[in-house]
């Protein structure tokens, strides 16, 4: 394979796996060049580096609040750093992961099974961001609370994006009284919790 045969296989791979330059040349120099053998040893490998992070501590990340028709839906997403938390990749995961959340009523054995708008199952998204960002990323706590009769509210502390921030509460008040004082005390208890 000549050198400029080989850097567009390196692109070409990267752009399809989003790992690295110096694994996907690895990749290819074991495959012998094979793209699609490349993508699979490219995914075994990040198994073994994600299985080799989990030993760490993840205590940052995000938390996201879905809400639609008196449902409300809240996960928290952890990282290793801060960093991390602001990696657009790591977003966009986070993103879709609270929209599977709201759907699977926080059952994390759903969520796990769930396939994402790639095609690919949650638990193995999560295991490829992990090789990708070189953090251990875990699916912390997931809560649904429906409560059509009631007051509903969630404040969002240090915001990233909509719906997207480093803190998250949630309050849900059994009340037949919908008025603005109501919703309002709902929005400052959640603050106060916060």
């Amino acid at each position: 394979m000549s050198n400029k045969d080989l850097l567009d296989s390196i692109k070409k791979l990267r752009e399809m796996t989003g790992v690295g330059f110096k694994d996907c040349k690895i990749a290819l120099d074991e495959t012998k060049g094979d793209i699609e053998k490349s993508i699979e040893f490219l995914r075994k490998k990040g198994i073994a580096k994600a299985s080799k992070k989990m030993s760490r501590t993840a205590s940052e990340g995000l938390a996201l609040v879905h809400e639609e028709n008196g449902e409300v839906s809240i996960i928290e997403i952890n990282s290793e750093t801060d960093f991390v938390a602001k990696n657009q990749d790591f977003i966009n995961f986070c993103k879709e992961l609270s929209k599977i959340n709201f759907v699977s009523k926080s059952d994390l054995n759903k969520i796990n099974e769930t396939k994402m708008e790639n095609g690919i199952l949650v638990k193995d998204n999560l295991v490829n961001l992990i090789a990708k960002i070189g953090e251990k990323i875990t699916i912390g706590k997931a809560k649904t609370i429906k409560n059509s009769d009631g007051v509903n509210n969630h404040y969002l502390h240090t915001v990233v994006k909509d719906n997207v921030a480093k803190l998250a509460v949630m309050v849900s008040l059994d009340t037949k009284d919908n008025s603005d004082t109501i919703k309002t005390f709902s929005k400052q208890l959640s603050m106060h919790i916060a």
